[in-house]
């Protein structure tokens, strides 16, 4: 069976239908030997640290010399297919095409290497093939087991159908993608670069070994404490559930979001409306939310500032507080403030619970606060909230590549 594309580099020959069976010449799966978290020389690549079409090296684990010398033939080399044979149901039989060269990255016994037949297909072709939705839906519908513990066995790949080109419009293919993967790739180091930068910054300010000037040039007064109850009020909040979330004149700001989808400075979002209406407690422009309950203490009482607020009646939701700071307190300042490690330490101390951890407002108000000057306090708050503007415009641009990159991806392959 022949077809093409939409989009081609080549619009004279027709693509053929294979069987991934046909283009595999030998499958291998890696070394038996357990990794530690202890640094060395030598990583080991577990079936966390592979995506659809990328790898994922933030959790990495290695072994030890001795290890290494029983596994150098499990050594990841350029233009290697690397699958997951055993993950959990969603991600079980994700693969990627190795790109890194003399690097001694060892793989393990649940990563089977599929090498194939270079006559016929260029693995890093086959990098993003096998991600498209055609072929994705294939190895999924392959995999065993259960929620948590499922396996895609090697040998069922064999059946998957694919539509290629012949291996020179391959080869301009996965060029083009890899430049835009390139591209991707350099916005994220940029974007890690800020944030250690940012960390840094956070941990030498506010341990005031970075101290500002004034514009004079001269030193600020030296630093106060106060407690989080002298630097403003607690407000309202409203235990709503998502339930509610439709059609209305109010707007609302739930916990889950103050988690995991709003940015530490809000400015101009849209928020979901509720159906519920009578006469709530709004929040304001400069006011600061808190998150009051999480299943781990990373989130336990992750704060929100609200810089710029669009024509919203906003409220706060579920599980969150409310906090109006006064005349001594910069919100912009504190919402920093709350990602240090004195904060961090202190959330872990006065949080309490099992499987859903919480910190009540009488703890919160305990909170001791380091305040400089107000005029210092502005210019600490601006400086870092210029990074996390610049990590937020470099992770815009990220986004764009990916949707261009998606979009060529539905029109470029079969």
């Amino acid at each position: 069976m022949d077809r093409k594309p939409t989009l081609r580099f080549n619009k004279e020959i027709s693509w053929k239908q294979y069987l991934l069976g046909s283009l595999i010449t030998k499958i291998e799966t890696g070394t038996n030997e357990l990794g530690k978290e202890i640094r060395t020389d030598v990583p080991l690549l577990k079936m966390g640290n592979i995506q659809l079409g990328t790898f994922d090296f933030s959790k990495l684990e290695f072994l030890t010399e001795e290890q290494f010398k029983n596994s150098k033939k499990y050594i990841a080399k350029n233009g290697d297919f690397l699958f997951n044979t055993r993950n959990t149901l969603a991600l079980v039989g994700k693969a990627a095409t190795w790109t890194l060269e003399n690097k001694n990255f060892v793989f393990n016994s649940n990563i089977a290497r599929i090498s194939l037949d270079d006559s016929k297909i260029n693995s890093h072709f086959l990098n993003y093939l096998y991600a498209t939705p055609s072929v994705w839906s294939q190895v999924k519908a392959r995999a065993v087991g259960t929620t948590s513990v499922a396996a895609v066995y090697p040998r069922d790949l064999s059946s998957i159908k694919l539509f290629i080109p012949i291996l020179e419009e391959q080869e301009k293919i996965s060029s083009f993608f890899r430049q835009l993967d390139l591209k991707i790739h350099l916005h994220q180091e940029r974007i890690d670069l800020m944030k250690e930068q940012k960390k840094g910054y956070l941990q030498k300010i506010f341990s005031r070994e970075l101290r500002f000037k004034d514009n004079y040039g001269n030193n600020f007064p030296e630093w106060t404490s106060y407690s989080l109850e002298e630097l403003g009020s607690f407000g309202a909040s409203y235990s709503f559930s998502r339930a509610l979330e439709g059609e209305g004149e109010y707007c609302i700001v739930h916990y889950g979001d103050i988690h995991s989808n709003l940015p530490t400075v809000c400015e101009n979002i849209s928020f979901p409306s509720i159906t519920e209406k009578r006469d709530f407690e709004l929040i304001y422009e400069n006011d600061i939310l808190f998150a009051d309950a999480s299943e781990d203490y990373a989130d336990l009482g992750k704060a929100i500032l609200i810089k710029k607020l669009k024509s919203q009646n906003l409220i706060a939701g579920l599980h969150t507080y409310k906090f109006t700071a006064n005349e001594k307190l910069n919100p912009l300042y504190f919402i920093y403030f709350t990602q240090t490690n004195s904060y961090k330490e202190f959330i872990g101390k006065m949080g309490t619970g099992v499987s859903v951890l919480g910190i009540s407002k009488s703890n919160l108000k305990k909170l001791e606060v380091a305040l400089p000057s107000l005029e210092e306090q502005r210019k600490i708050g601006e400086l870092l909230h210029l990074f996390d503007k610049k990590i937020a415009y470099e992770t815009e641009k990220i986004q764009a590549i990916q949707n261009q990159k998606q979009a060529l991806m539905q029109q470029m392959f079969i």
